[in-house]
């Protein structure tokens, strides 16, 4: 007998993945066979692409939901802007229900993270309008789409900055709906787990109907194509934040109503009665919502789908529902933009939108032009001014604006409505059911309603073909529930009773039932069918299907609360952990909401309420770039777990409130449009606003609250974390200023210098900070390498050596010891080389790389071996690399399948037993050297049938290059039969 082991094969990107990108050399042509350039940038990379070879290598990636994807992703190069490839692990992720997708294999979609940026997380989709990708990293974000409208003849990879089309000015409608659901705050400290709960992906079926503008702008047969590229942007969102996806119904190409005929016009899809009017589709509205939830009944029907919502082509701008998925206003959402592409549209309409749809609430605390009256939730008040998360009001508040568009992140907020909702158990709903008729015109038309296999007494116009006649056929059918009634009213809930039909609601022993659906039987003269327009029962807000991932949450960790001065800058620094050994991205935000009025961002006495904005710096995204996916210019998420608030680069500039306690007194506000007037200088100073004597805050406490969020970014649903910190204010102390070094004042290399500072009652109760460090900078702010003084005393005067370094851009810091705040001199000052000695400093970025898996091999052949003997061989050698700059230790298992042959018989995984080897490559550079411990002893007969670890490298020791090795040792039973066997050895790195 000849026994072959089958040893598992690291992924390996295919070798012509980049020859499938073309570059092409100088400006693209405007036009190019009539079809307009859709991105018009002053900077890009244009390449055509091979989509046969794309076609054929995406066809590889394994669908995410097998072992595959877990043991083997698709390695795919991908051009970035700067002309360099950028490689990513693929696999295929669904934006539709299984039957849409198997009706168009033409269209796919995929979901992958970096293997050069392990930050980074693309979603790419290859569809009749070409292949689209777009990336979100620590390091900002990219692009690839067709250069051309409707047209793949050109690629372009970009950050765009110069694109001519503009929007309209934003409107979203007063949400029409309310949901009710409890949120616990935690704030200040919480105890630390030291594993992160599992995260639970959510899949929700989205019925997306689209109107004949929307299919105008993309073409009727590609708007199930540009539907699918538009959702796997909102999933990229979604999935991250809140491990949420969305799948297009199987009945989605029906909702495509690309025409007048079906739209607006009698007996098309929805009946004799036309599904919308041209008025409803107009613009967004509650009356179109109102209608959409009847329209989506009867095309879908309640029970086949969880959110719903319409999208239109033109300028029709926002409105939606709260907190309505799942339940009897599920379909309640709407947006509309006369170019429905790009982040304007996927990130600040759609995402925003269904957010609503979640129960997400508006996050901005101002209270100017559209952030007034019941657009501003006061509860939920915990972004300054217009905000810029996705749930805010970026670029339409005038004055309040902080920036123009949205950053395609939810707010902590946010973040914590959409889990309580989804989380919550809702009240039960009644069961709506709507009869659509056609041709239901002349008197003596008649039909019969079926239910449990009865049918009712005919129904028939001109006779009993009334609200009241159909109420009691209905309840007059044999074996009809004892105790249920229904309510009968016209086509859509109301007005008269017509020719087009009813509608049916379950009340008494039927309410809050899931109601079987009514059939039309006996139909004379007529036809006709019946939709569910609300499912009966329990509310879906959780979710079609809730899947628990392997994946664990980030938990994070927060400095101790602490007590400030007012008007002082300060930095907050936190940490987590990941149990997966993911790479972890941090955000601080400000974790306080405003008063029942809000306040103007623009003003200088702020009582309460949010101070710093979500993120330290404005993104100054023009309205053209958001009609890209992934808009140039967006803040991003990194891996640094520190800010510095007010931002530091608004410290070194002196723009801020520190020493005067006010910002600029900004113009008189524009009297029309959405956009701001203000200097983006001024913004920053108010949006960056340290607390004054006159912040107390909601709870009238003077203590502010920050929230660290950690985010992992893992595919098939993020995992997110957070912790909160508590930093009082001494209304009494500060400001903390420098008050040395404020001149340009040419000062000797290694000479002492004296350092000035106001204390301002930081030494004294409640503060109590009896020493400070001072340190220097010779970049400018950058950074501050130089350490003047480790610690001495905080009373206002040192004496301090200078470096010997040659600058003009020296700054001085002063940062309490023991606490978080401090202060920076006022200008850059210089340093003159003084002889002696030259310094330069040096630096750099180190990435974190991969924790990667090779094999030697994919076959061991082991000898011939007698009935009862052992038969020895050795496993291909594996080799673990650990990159990732963490050294949070890696375990290398080992599992066999039971050994088959041909002929039927077996031979049980636990014979083969092994003797692990393990060494650590010589590290090559001056460094900690990494330990490698191999796994113990096998022996056959107790196995390999379960996993036993082949090799293990401790947290700590962990990083480097290693090798492990085996002896294999079969043992054959006296009862086996001859033959050839054959088994699978698999290896799992973690």
């Amino acid at each position: 007998m000849l026994p072959v082991l089958a040893a598992p094969t690291a992924a390996v990107a295919a070798p012509s993945s980049e020859s499938l990108w073309r570059k092409v050399d100088g400006k693209p042509a405007p036009t190019k066979s009539g079809k307009k350039a859709a991105i018009k940038a002053k900077k890009q990379k244009t390449f055509t692409l091979d989509r046969a070879g794309i076609e054929s290598l995406l066809d590889k990636a394994p669908a995410e939901n097998r072992l595959a994807a877990r043991q083997q992703r698709q390695l795919v190069s991908l051009p970035a802007p700067d002309g360099t490839f950028q490689r990513f692990e693929l696999v295929e992720s669904p934006v539709m229900e299984a039957d849409l997708a198997a009706a168009h294999p033409e269209i796919t979609t995929y979901a992958g993270k970096g293997v050069d940026d392990p930050t980074a997380t693309v979603r790419a989709d290859l569809t009749p309008l070409g292949f689209h990708a777009s990336v979100r990293s620590s390091d900002g974000t990219w692009y690839i789409d067709p250069y051309y409208h409707r047209d793949q003849s050109l690629y372009a990879s970009y950050f765009a900055k110069d694109l001519e089309d503009t929007h309209g000015e934003f409107h979203e409608h007063e949400d029409v709906e309310t949901a009710a659901h409890a949120l616990k705050e935690e704030l200040g400290a919480q105890a630390e787990p030291t594993i992160g709960p599992l995260v639970s992906l959510r899949t929700y079926r989205l019925a997306m109907v689209t109107d004949p503008s929307y299919a105008n702008y993309f073409g009727a047969e590609n708007v199930t194509a540009a539907k699918v590229t538009l959702i796997n942007r909102v999933n990229q969102i979604y999935e991250d934040e809140t491990a949420i996806r969305l799948v297009l119904v199987n009945a989605t190409d029906e909702t495509n109503l690309n025409t007048p005929a079906l739209a607006t016009e009698p007996n098309g899809p929805c009946g004799a009665a036309p599904c919308y009017t041209p008025a409803q589709l107009a613009g967004c509205s509650s009356g179109l919502l109102n209608r959409n939830r009847i329209v989506l009944g009867q095309i879908v029907g309640a029970s086949n789908y969880d959110v719903g919502h319409i999208a239109l082509g033109l300028a029709g701008g926002g409105i939606a529902g709260l907190g309505v998925v799942g339940g009897d206003g599920k379909a309640r959402g709407c947006t509309g933009l006369p170019n429905p592409v790009g982040d304007y549209f996927a990130v600040d309409y759609v995402a925003h939108e269904i957010g609503h749809q979640f129960a997400g609430n508006h996050t901005f605390n101002g209270n100017q032009h559209n952030c007034s009256g019941g657009n501003r939730s006061a509860a939920n008040s915990y972004e300054p001014g217009s905000g810029s998360s996705i749930m805010a009001y970026a670029g339409i508040c005038r004055q309040d604006n902080l920036q123009p568009h949205t950053d395609p992140y939810w707010s902590h907020r946010t973040f914590t409505e959409i889990t309580t909702f989804v989380t919550a158990t809702r009240p039960a709903i009644n069961e709506v059911q709507t009869v659509s008729l056609l041709d239901f015109d002349a008197d003596g038309d008649s039909f019969t309603i079926s239910y449990g296999g009865a049918n009712s007494a005919p129904i028939v116009r001109g006779v009993n073909y009334t609200t009241a006649g159909i109420k009691a056929a209905i309840e007059a059918i044999p074996g009809w529930p004892a105790g249920a009634t229904v309510n009968v009213a016209a086509f859509g809930g109301s007005g008269t009773l017509n020719d087009t039909g009813f509608q049916v609601t379950f009340t008494g022993a039927l309410a809050q039932t899931n109601v079987e659906q009514l059939a039309l039987t006996n139909v004379f003269g007529a036809s006709g069918f019946v939709g569910e327009t609300s499912k009966g029962g329990a509310i879906d807000n959780g979710g079609h299907l809730v899947q628990e991932t392997a994946n664990h949450a980030p938990v994070v960790t927060v400095p101790d609360s602490v007590t400030i001065p007012v008007r002082t800058p300060f930095a907050l620094t936190g940490s987590a952990t990941d149990a997966d050994g993911d790479v972890l991205t941090y955000l601080w935000e400000q974790n306080d909401r405003g008063g029942s009025a809000g306040t103007a961002l623009m003003s200088n006495t702020k009582t309460n309420g949010p101070l710093f904005r979500v993120f330290g710096e404005a993104a100054n995204v023009t309205p053209e770039d958001a009609q890209q996916y992934h808009s140039p210019g967006q803040n991003v998420v990194t891996t640094n777990s520190t800010r510095v608030f007010p931002d530091m680069k608004q410290i070194l500039a002196g723009n801020t409130n520190a020493k005067t306690g006010a910002c600029p007194v900004a113009p008189a506000p524009p009297t029309s449009g959405s956009a701001s007037n203000v200097p983006a200088e001024i913004v920053d100073c108010y949006s960056e606003f340290l607390p004054t004597q006159d912040w107390v805050g909601f709870n009238n406490d003077r203590t502010m609250n920050f929230k660290l969020t950690a985010r992992d970014g893992r595919l098939g649903g993020g995992g997110v974390g957070s912790a909160n910190v508590a930093v009082a204010l001494a209304p009494q102390a500060g400001p903390f200023l420098v008050t040395s070094q404020g001149t340009d004042a040419g000062l000797d290399g290694g000479s002492t210098q004296t350092v000035t500072w106001d204390v301002a009652g930081t030494d004294q109760a409640p503060v109590n900070v009896s020493e400070v460090k001072i340190t220097l900078s010779a970049d400018g702010g950058e950074t501050f390498p130089y350490v003047l003084a480790e610690r001495t005393a905080n009373n206002g005067s040192a004496d301090v050596r200078l470096p010997n370094v040659s600058t003009d851009k020296a700054r001085i810091k002063i940062e309490a010891v023991g606490n978080v705040f401090f202060a920076v001199n006022e200008a850059d000052f210089t340093i003159l080389l003084n002889g002696g000695d030259a310094q330069q400093q040096i630096t750099t970025t180190v990435k974190p790389g991969p924790l990667a898996l090779s094999v030697a091999g994919s076959t061991v052949a082991l000898p011939a071996v007698n009935l009862g003997d052992i038969t020895t061989g050795a496993l291909n050698q594996a080799t673990v690399e650990d990159l990732r700059g963490t050294s949070a230790g890696w375990s290398l298992t080992g599992q066999v399948s039971d050994f088959t042959s041909t002929n039927g018989a077996s031979i049980a995984a636990g014979n083969l037993g092994w003797v692990p080897s393990a060494e650590a490559q010589t590290e090559r550079f001056i460094g900690t050297q990494g330990v490698v411990t191999p796994g113990a002893v096998a022996e056959p007969g107790a196995g390999l049938g379960e996993a036993r670890a082949l090799c293990t490298s401790a947290a700590g020791v962990s990083g480097g290059v290693f090798t492990c090795d085996a002896e294999l040792n079969l043992g054959v039973p006296s009862s086996a039969r001859a033959g050839d066997y054959i088994a699978t050895l698999t290896l799992t790195l973690s």
